[in-house]
């Protein structure tokens, strides 16, 4: 049975076709108590348009526990009781109305998260990278969807009225490659970013310069602004239910540092 939740949101991932919902995106966020909450599947293009909350809002939902996702930090929410019930929190301050609800989350190493993956099932993880080297990028062959992919996103689902456009593909990957504190592996982490907001800026910039300009503005963006030496940058992450023992960078967090960090 579904009961009531109230979640900042933190995390928003691009939507992927899906066999079993067409098109899903991936939301996840902190509850009032601390928790780390993951709401999947989220039908978002599909949501009405006072229901379409932005990273940092609170929202009030109605979810239950995922029969068919065995990660533990996953809910199935109701869509339609989905309500937004604060204005984005300030960037004032050095972000501090944010930092007061995330610093709730409990931040290990990347490894130290794949071992307790292998340990409890956690899928979900913040953290602070010790080192980041680099944003790399990779070209897919094609622009376009598959036909299965198209076949996925063409089904409908029958509890939502509100009609979409085609999800536009990002025919790039990106991936941060970085070090954890107290990094045990031999070679650097390397993970694919698949927030929002990079496809969001892929989408934007793309529809005034050439892919190669494009690639160049959001690498320019996710490294050198978001982690920029004057940025307390952490990282959130989460696994894929099919493969849990891969991760992916769900989000950036990237609050200016203030004096006493730099003392420290």
């Amino acid at each position: 049975m579904a009961s009531p939740l109230e979640l900042l949101i933190t995390v928003k991932a691009y939507p992927n076709p899906s066999s079993s919902y067409g098109e899903a995106a991936c939301i996840a966020g902190v509850t009032r108590d601390g928790a780390f909450r993951r709401l999947y599947p989220m039908p978002f293009r599909k949501l009405e348009d006072d229901q379409q909350f932005q990273k940092y809002q609170w929202i009030r939902v109605s979810a239950q526990q995922a029969k068919s996702d065995p990660r533990p930090e996953t809910l199935r929410p109701v869509p339609d009781s989905i309500e937004v019930i604060s204005p984005v929190l300030s960037r004032d301050h050095a972000w501090a109305s944010r930092w007061d609800i995330i610093k709730q989350i409990p931040t290990l190493p990347m490894c130290d998260i794949q071992d307790a993956q292998k340990q409890d099932g956690t899928s979900l993880g913040f953290f602070r990278p010790a080192e980041i080297l680099d944003v790399e990028a990779e070209h897919e062959e094609s622009h376009e969807w598959t036909e299965a992919e198209l076949a996925k996103l063409g089904q409908r689902d029958l509890f939502m009225t509100k009609e979409n456009t085609l999800l536009e593909k990002v025919p790039v990957g990106f991936y941060y490659r970085y070090r954890c504190e107290g990094c045990r592996n031999v070679e650097p982490h390397r993970m694919k970013i698949i927030d929002w907001e990079l496809a969001a800026l892929w989408r934007r910039t793309r529809r005034t310069y050439d892919e190669a300009t494009t690639t160049s503005l959001v690498r320019q963006r996710f490294l050198e602004t978001m982690c920029a030496p004057d940025r307390d940058t952490h990282f959130f992450t989460g696994n894929m239910a099919l493969h849990p023992g891969s991760f992916l960078i769900l989000g950036v967090f990237w609050p200016p540092k203030t004096a006493q960090m730099d003392l420290l």
